[in-house]
């Protein structure tokens, strides 16, 4: 019974998960960052679980950031955020909620500082459908937590299978 349990469940599991990878988009643009003060470079992807509502993971990597005296602040964000798309033709517009996980170092030539947080992600965007498979898109997300901030970007997502 146990087996046969477990069978149904892996056939579920793999039946959902072939669903999620049907409409997969991943994507690259530029961020910039208020507290940080600086571009970032960002690799994102959604994952649509349904028609309106995507998974959508990206790594923020904040350009180096000289605060002089022989400092340099690094700074890294990891975001797990789910997207909810409202209707639109041309225009798909999409509120975010998620997590955030910040990774940030203030080096010198002597030592290195260290720290981590974690926050929370709201914010909202909108992918501009112009006709094939590269969608163009512009997002804003305000971060609460230690390492507040907003972050404003933009990029083009490819879509690859949906």
């Amino acid at each position: 019974m146990k087996w046969k349990l477990l069978q149904i469940f892996a056939i579920l599991f793999l039946v959902g998960v072939t669903k999620i990878w049907a409409q997969t988009r991943v994507g690259a643009g530029l961020v910039y960052g208020t507290e940080i003060e600086s571009l970032g470079i960002n690799a994102n992807s959604q994952f649509f679980v349904r028609k309106d509502i995507a998974i959508a993971p990206d790594i923020v990597y904040f350009l180096t950031n000289d605060l002089g005296g022989g400092l340099e602040r690094n700074w890294f964000d990891i975001n797990l955020n789910g997207h909810y798309y409202f209707e639109g033709r041309e225009v798909q517009p999409y509120v975010l909620i998620g997590l955030n996980y910040v990774i940030n170092s203030v080096d010198s030539n002597f030592r290195s500082d260290n720290n981590t947080d974690i926050g929370m992600n709201i914010g909202g965007g909108a992918n501009i459908l112009i006709g094939g498979n590269l969608i163009p898109f512009a997002e804003m997300r305000f971060v609460i937590g230690n390492a507040k901030q907003v972050v404003f970007g933009g990029g083009v997502r490819l879509n690859i299978n949906g």
